[in-house]
């Protein structure tokens, strides 16, 4: 009884907030080092749902990287980072969006398997995510940084009161995928 008490008092506490954020839209970057333990990934996607369900609209961004580095290992591949980013040639970008696939096909399953709607969207499709080559000091591929986002494509979505989930590509200019 006394735990039931406590999650009345949270949820009353949460209703101006509720209120205040009802229909916005929220941005949640989801670290890939948080998705290896299960019930840390349930958890998290849980709270996701719940924000759904008090209204508000949430854009989803995962990442992906330790399950990357163990699909590089696995593959052979070595992995080499200049500054925190992975040196990425067209062979590690194949590979790279390949696993990105899985985690994101994977989100999608458990948010709708936990009541909501969700679904997945790759950045790189649709124009959805336009970027520019990195500048570093070292070159490190086709890495780019975020020029524009077409949000046209994520509100239709959101409107159909869908957990939009992206994959963190795009393409630049040239059409050639940058991640």
């Amino acid at each position: 009884m006394d735990e039931a008490i406590r999650k009345a008092e949270v949820l009353i506490e949460a209703l101006p907030y509720i209120k205040k954020f009802h229909k916005k839209v929220i941005v949640i970057k989801y670290a890939g080092s948080m998705m290896g333990d299960e019930k840390i990934r349930k958890g998290v996607l849980e709270d996701i749902v719940f924000l759904n369900f008090m209204g508000l609209r949430t854009i989803l961004v995962h990442g992906g990287g330790p399950n990357i580095s163990d699909r590089m290992r696995a593959s052979g591949k070595k992995t080499e980072f200049v500054e925190g980013m992975r040196v990425t040639d067209e062979e590690t970008l194949q590979l790279v969006e390949e696993e990105l696939l899985v985690l994101n096909d994977l989100i999608v399953k458990e948010i709708n398997e936990l009541g909501a709607k969700a679904i997945g969207l790759n950045g790189k499709d649709n124009d959805l995510i336009q970027v520019e080559k990195k500048k570093t000091k070292v070159d490190i591929g086709l890495v780019g940084n975020i020029k524009e986002i077409n949000t046209e494509l994520l509100n239709e979505e959101l409107k159909k009161d869908r957990v939009v989930v992206v994959l963190p590509m795009g393409k630049g200019k040239t059409k050639k995928l940058i991640m």
